[in-house]
């Protein structure tokens, strides 16, 4: 039950990272005037924060597939 717990908190964070790094990749930096370096430094982070965050949604989700299936072959 609690590793269930935690594998659903995990999902909806790198959900909410992968979320927030798209959005950070479209409209790149905060800044009030940024630099086109800084925007492209900016997008880059984004790109890389939202491709871990797939990866680890990925796991998670496998993860915690297998630990439901293990659930369903004991009873």
């Amino acid at each position: 039950m609690l590793k269930k717990i935690i594998f659903d908190l995990g999902i909806l964070l790198a959900t909410a990272i992968f979320l927030i790094s798209f959005y950070c990749f479209l409209h790149g930096s905060f800044e009030m005037y940024p630099t086109p370096e800084q925007t492209e430094k900016a997008r880059i982070a984004a790109a890389i924060a939202a491709g871990l965050s797939v990866f680890a949604n990925v796991v998670l989700i496998r993860s915690r597939l297998k630990l439901r299936g293990k659930k369903q072959n004991r009873s």
